[in-house]
């Protein structure tokens, strides 16, 4: 009888020992399935994360090639502008030139007018 007893005390403690097992596996299966629930949510988040990068990426890319664009025209009417003036000094000096021309000539015309003057009254007072 004693051994019957001892054979049931064993298997009291191999079914306390089963039961204790069963309570850990039933902890970790929870704590697995935690675990993976946040892995997909981290799985999620990274895509996501991912799919706005790519977006920020291309935007980027969209960005950068309307300055360049930009740039490129800039250039363009820098040069259209350089040589808008240049045209613009040339006639400011031909305006400049022919202004000085008609000055000179008006200058002497001024000066035959003046010369005549004395010489007409030179004769008037040799008249009088």
């Amino acid at each position: 009888m004693i051994f019957f007893t001892s054979i049931n005390l064993q298997t009291q403690e191999v079914a306390q020992t089963s039961k204790n097992i069963e309570d850990h596996i039933e902890v970790v299966l929870k704590n697995s399935e935690a675990v993976f629930e946040q892995s997909k949510g981290i799985e999620a988040s990274q895509s996501e994360l991912q799919e706005g990068q790519e977006k920020m990426k291309e935007k980027l890319k969209e960005g950068m090639a309307i300055i360049h664009e930009s740039y490129d025209n800039l250039g363009k009417e820098i040069g259209n502008v350089r040589s808008e003036a240049a045209e613009i000094g040339k006639e400011m000096n031909k305006v400049g030139n022919a202004m000085s021309t008609k000055m000179r000539n008006l200058q002497s015309k001024a000066d035959d007018i003046g010369n005549m003057a004395v010489v007409s009254l030179d004769k008037q007072k040799e008249y009088f």
